[in-house]
């Protein structure tokens, strides 16, 4: 018998007979803390990551991000920007160019806003219908191919820069961390590891983002 269907047999039990009364046949889905029930997999699925029956497996609870993106940009305008919902065939031409698969969270990222800055915070992307032309920031077709030329390995994508030195960097292999290294260099400067995966990275970013909106509502 699957795990699975192990667990629904203890924690989805019959109702013994002549005990129903008016209410449903079956007893309610007992759950841990901070569980639900995916109706898709029949598994108890945890609140803090999300099943993406596309790739077949939980991943970091990304459409979250994506509304809490969206609402930011669409309450304060003033603070930020998303470039363009970008297609698939545009996604793949430049993972083309780059001669890598992008993973599959920060694919979805462009494929929501393109690209994006908000609060002073920027995430590269694609923001036109040809990657292969973009020649300026925040295109990670064209900074990727520029730090290339200055010994970045060809598994990485550039996502974004601080403003004062630092680069960071997707790794297209797993477990796609993500890195940061200084001086515009990564030849000069070893990169270090600062999340585990783009919806880290994607999270730091939007909490220090609701810090400032609720310092700006104190003031």
């Amino acid at each position: 018998m699957p795990w699975h269907h192990a667990i629904n047999s203890i924690f989805c039990r019959e109702i013994p007979r002549g005990c129903e009364g008016a209410g449903p046949k079956r007893a309610p889905n007992l759950r841990l803390q901070g569980q639900s029930l995916d109706a898709k997999t029949g598994l108890r699925d945890n609140t803090f990551r999300y099943y993406d029956p596309d790739v077949g497996r939980f991943v970091m609870k990304y459409i979250q991000l994506r509304n809490e993106l969206a609402a930011i940009l669409a309450e304060h305008p003033d603070e930020g920007r998303s470039y363009r919902a970008c297609s698939d065939a545009v996604i793949r031409v430049a993972e083309s160019i780059l001669e890598l698969k992008i993973p599959d969270d920060y694919r979805k990222f462009i494929s929501d806003f393109g690209a994006a800055d908000f609060y002073g915070f920027e995430i590269y992307g694609i923001t036109s219908n040809d990657p292969g032309q973009e020649s300026s920031v925040p295109s990670c077709t064209w900074f990727t191919q520029s730090e290339r030329e200055h010994g970045l390995p060809s598994e990485f994508i550039v996502i974004g820069s601080s403003g004062d030195g630092l680069t960071y960097v997707l790794s297209s292999n797993q477990p796609y961390a993500i890195y940061a290294y200084g001086d515009y260099s990564f030849q000069c400067a070893p990169p270090q590891k600062i999340a585990n995966g783009f919806c880290d990275f994607f999270g730091s970013y939007i909490n220090q983002a609701k810090l400032f909106i609720e310092q700006q509502r104190s003031n």
